[in-house]
């Protein structure tokens, strides 16, 4: 049989171990639900990273990258770039209607280049 002072260590580490678990998963958590703020800098740090991206004619990836661009958008541009992920969306799920895309985005596409060029350097 294991002495009270031995069995007072096991446990001692046994409850720092859940603790730490506990924190562990806790800041597991956090990082996953944490919205990302919505601001020029990581507006612009967005559209750098996926300047490229942007360009492709996949209404699924660019219904993507507009989902995760108007999640940081600031206010200013928000209701564009909204209004460009519902179109890529719809186009994405119902391919059948492409034929008024170019019509129906020209003014918010405008918008958030000229948004683009205007607050983010090169």
């Amino acid at each position: 049989m294991k002495k009270p002072s031995q069995r007072k260590k096991v446990l001692v580490v046994a409850a720092a171990i859940v603790a730490l678990l506990i924190i562990m998963l806790g800041g597991y958590i956090i990082t996953r639900t944490v919205v990302p703020e919505r601001s020029v800098a990581n507006f612009c740090t967005f559209r750098k990273a996926h300047h490229y991206d942007f360009n492709k004619s996949d209404y699924a990836e660019l219904a993507r990258l507009y989902g995760e661009l108007e999640k940081i958008s600031p206010n200013d541009i928000h209701p564009e770039v909204k209004a460009i992920y519902d179109r890529y969306y719809e186009l994405s799920s119902n391919p059948s209607n492409t034929s008024t895309v170019g019509l129906s985005l020209t003014e918010e596409v405008a918008a958030v280049g000229k948004y683009t060029d205007s607050n983010c350097t090169k």
